[in-house]
């Protein structure tokens, strides 16, 4: 036989009493431990790509150097990762929330993406125009 404190009804009573009282809640850690960092990685990706990829170019054309290194589809990135990466160092948990999953965006999910690639296809054109302006064929 079973004693009365491993009974399905004693566990059932114990996890409902649980519930009523918030001191004896478990308490988990907060997602933010890993919205913000992956927010921080996000932004750092961002510099680091303005600095490889726009700032680098654009140095080298007033210098009137030979060629370029320049890469349009990292230009064109930059702006996606510099509002996420500053969404979730922000909001933290909020922003997964607030964006949705991957699979399937809310509304302001896909508003940030929109706005994201409007804003780098306005970047990149922006960028190869002054290229072209300088003398450079990219």
């Amino acid at each position: 036989m079973e004693s009365q404190e491993n009974s399905p009804d004693a566990i059932v009573r114990a996890m409902e009493e649980r519930k009523k009282d918030p001191a004896k809640r478990a308490k988990a850690l907060p997602d933010d431990f890993a919205s913000r960092p992956f927010g921080a990685i996000l932004l750092l990706l961002a510099l680091v790509a303005f600095g490889m990829y726009t700032y680098i170019p654009i140095t080298e054309a007033q210098g009137q150097v030979a060629s370029l290194r320049y890469s349009g589809k990292f230009v064109y990135i930059q702006p996606l990762f510099a509002m996420l990466g500053t969404a979730y160092l922000v909001f933290g948990e909020r922003a997964s929330k607030v964006l949705g999953p991957t699979t399937r965006p809310s509304v302001w999910g896909w508003v940030l993406l929109l706005v994201a690639v409007g804003v780098g296809f306005a970047y990149v054109h922006y960028l190869e125009a002054y290229f072209y302006a300088l003398g450079y064929q990219v």
